[in-house]
């Protein structure tokens, strides 16, 4: 099967029947909002009209592939969601504006930046970005477009660095008290720069104001904004974290980290 007849196969059967599947098995008929197949053909009618969509374009089998994947991760991701008994959003977002809806440009925006993103271990945050979104109807069609506008812009490393903080932020842990002076070696320096960004971008907030990327206090670095809602849509993972990524951030931040 070549990936262009992947992603229509995806458009359609994937949202549709498993999905649709799924819905009616935890919420039955009608009951609840936009519970049993409405959901169900809410879910398969967006994927079927972007992915053919999508699928007239010329992409490189690089292209599709990350598509593919894309379109397969949120699909999951939206029937996990489902499975818990969330219910999809009960404002405009499905409902057709100019015979376009929301669901439907944003899953097209998901698509194209998935279409252009080389660092792949990105897919799966940028999958959940959409079908969390799918379900949370405090987030506008405009905030989804700058939601995904910024994920485009991150390096996967600053995605972690939202990840770590947040989770630093959350649970409390020790981190390096001192602020930084000077910044030294390769690896760290670039931490430095990466988290500075964030910092410019308003996606990280510190009570000590932060100069330059050589004066960052770890202690003071929490998430805000659009920076918490990433970290929280996207789904970033969580301690403990394995990726050798994530270990250069921790020990960059000065998080103690357990003995063995």
């Amino acid at each position: 099967m070549e990936k262009n007849d992947i992603i229509s196969d995806l458009s359609g059967v994937v949202a549709g029947t498993i999905v649709e599947a799924s819905i009616s098995t935890v919420a039955p008929g009608i009951g609840g909002i936009l519970g049993g197949a409405v959901a169900g053909n809410l879910v398969e009618k967006v994927f079927d009209y972007v992915g053919k969509e999508i699928k007239q374009r010329f992409l490189s089998k690089r292209e599709e592939s990350r598509i593919t994947n894309v379109m397969d991760f949120a699909k999951k991701k939206i029937d996990k969601n489902l499975q818990n008994n969330k219910k999809l959003r009960n404002d405009n977002f499905f409902k057709n504006i100019d015979e376009y809806s929301s669901a439907e440009e944003i899953l097209e925006g998901t698509l194209l930046v998935a279409q252009k993103e080389y660092e792949e271990r990105k897919l799966q945050y940028i999958a959940n970005l959409y079908a969390n979104i799918a379900f949370d109807d405090s987030i506008s069609c405009e905030m989804a477009d700058k939601l995904l506008k910024i994920s485009s812009e991150l390096t996967y490393r600053q995605l972690i660095i939202l990840s770590v903080i947040g989770f630093a932020q959350t649970s409390g842990v020790h981190r390096k008290s001192e602020t930084y002076t000077n910044v030294s070696g390769l690896n760290n320096v670039t931490i430095a720069s990466e988290i500075f960004d964030l910092y410019r971008k308003s996606l990280v907030f510190s009570d000590q104001a932060i100069l330059d990327a050589a004066g960052i206090n770890p202690s003071q670095l929490k998430l805000g904004g659009y920076g918490a809602l990433l970290y929280n849509l996207m789904e970033l993972p969580k301690f403990p974290f394995v990726d050798r990524c994530a270990i250069d951030v921790l020990n960059f931040l000065g998080i103690l980290m357990p003995t063995k």
